[in-house]
Formats: C-alpha cells, sequence, structure tokens
C-alpha cells in the first residue's frame, strides 16, 4: 500500500510507505506500486504493459526499486550494496549522506551478458532504516547513465522517514491453529524439503526400522533457500 499527495513542487507527488515509514518525491506522472519487503517498484512508464513486462528501461526512461531488506547483524552498507554483482561488474562506491543518514552509493553494471537489453548501469543507494534496526533500505536506480538519471537523484535525495503504520501485535489465530494448518507432506530425502517449507516429516518407507528418523526444516525467505534439516 503507498499513498499518495502533493509534493513540495508544482509537477511532483510524495509517495509514501505507510509499512515502510518512508516517503519521497517524484514527478506526478510516474508510476509506483507497493512491493515486497515494505518497498516500491517506481518507474516512468506503465511496467505492466512494457515490452519485456518492463525489465529493460530505454535510455529515456527509468526505473527505480525501494525495498527495505533484513540484514544479519554485522554487514556493512559497502556490502549490502554489492549484494549479487560481481567484483568485475563493480564501478565504484562513494560514502554519502540521505535524508541525513550515512549511506553508500555503488555504481555498477548488470550481471548480463554484454549487449543485451539487460546490460545496463545501475546505481544502488543504502543506508540503515531508523526504524528497523535489523532493515537496510536500498533504492536501486537504472539506467544510471540515461537521461533521466538526475530526476532519480532527485527523488533519492527527496527521501524523509515517518513513523511506521503498526502492526497488529496479538495473533488472529492460536499457535494450535497455526501449527495444525501448517503444510506438511511426505518426503523420501531431503530434497523434498524443497517442496515441503513448513513440516517434520517422518519418512514412512522406514517406520518401524532403526533407520527411520525425523526431518525439519528452516528457509531464509529474504536472501534464497538456504535450507537447515537433520
Amino acid at each position: 500500500m503507498l499513498r499518495e499527495a502533493a509534493a513540495s513542487v508544482a509537477g511532483y507527488k510524495r509517495i509514501t510507505s505507510p509499512l515502510g515509514g518512508w516517503s519521497m518525491e517524484i514527478p506526478a506522472a510516474w508510476h509506483a506500486t507497493a512491493a515486497r519487503v515494505r518497498g516500491a517498484e517506481i518507474a516512468t512508464f506503465d511496467v505492466s504493459a512494457a515490452q519485456l513486462s518492463g525489465n529493460a528501461p530505454a535510455t529515456d526512461q527509468l526505473r527505480m526499486s525501494v525495498t527495505l531488506e533484513p540484514v544479519q547483524g554485522g554487514r556493512t552498507l559497502e556490502q549490502v550494496g554489492t549484494d549479487g554483482v560481481p567484483a568485475f561488474l563493480l564501478v565504484e562506491q562513494t560514502r554519502i549522506t540521505v535524508a541525513g543518514l550515512a549511506a553508500v552509493r555503488t555504481t555498477h553494471r548488470a550481471y548480463e551478458p554484454a549487449g543485451s537489453p539487460f546490460d545496463l548501469l545501475h546505481v544502488r543507494w543504502t543506508l540503515r532504516s531508523p526504524n528497523f534496526r535489523d532493515r537496510v533500505m536500498a533504492i536501486d536506480v537504472w539506467p544510471a547513465d540515461g537521461a533521466l538519471r538526475g530526476a532519480g537523484d532527485r527523488a533519492v535525495a527527496s527521501l524523509q522517514f515517518v513513523a511506521p503504520l503498526s502492526l497488529p501485535v496479538q495473533p488472529g489465530i492460536s499457535r494450535a491453529e497455526a501449527m495444525g494448518n501448517a503444510y506438511t507432506a511426505l518426503a523420501d530425502s531431503v530434497d523434498a524439503l524443497n517442496w515441503n517449507a513448513a513440516g517434520i516429516v517422518p519418512n514412512a518407507a522406514n517406520a518401524g526400522s532403526r533407520a527411520s528418523g525425523l526431518t525439519f526444516s528452516r528457509q531464509a525467505r529474504f536472501s534464497g533457500d538456504n535450507l537447515d534439516y537433520v
């Protein structure tokens, strides 16, 4: 959910993420939709109606992706800024200030074949959210060498933080109900954990034998399918 209001400058609007606790000004004609992890997808065009689903904007277009990623303790803003970026694609990193907070600006090329429509220059700002101790805000803008780069810079410069919307602290159902409705499935091997994210799974083929056991899994939803199992 994003809220829109008139901005301080004519021709602009201020978009606010109540759940993310942030807002920024963008041109009134730009498109913005709420996205994963309290973020937003912003573009100068209608992404859903664009060729290639809008993933490869032209040089006279611009896309922005805003996320508030959960980050494990000890990771630096430089490290978050280069997530998924091999060293040979990194152009530069610079320490700056955004919204009065320490930030890092990372410029890099996309991890795509040279010359493809997706081989674009990206610039990514990373800064720690003042509202969530375990989250880093990442703002990715591309193409960073296009005609609208300045508009992207202005949007980032207008970033403000507000108190996020409080979510209900009381569960809607009991723990027993939640566990009873969790998806479980029979698994013949640990490979089946890819399709069984919540189950505690005995192997029926070995039931009653000394080799029978118990399997459980944990998946890190925001940093890939990292599986723990016994």
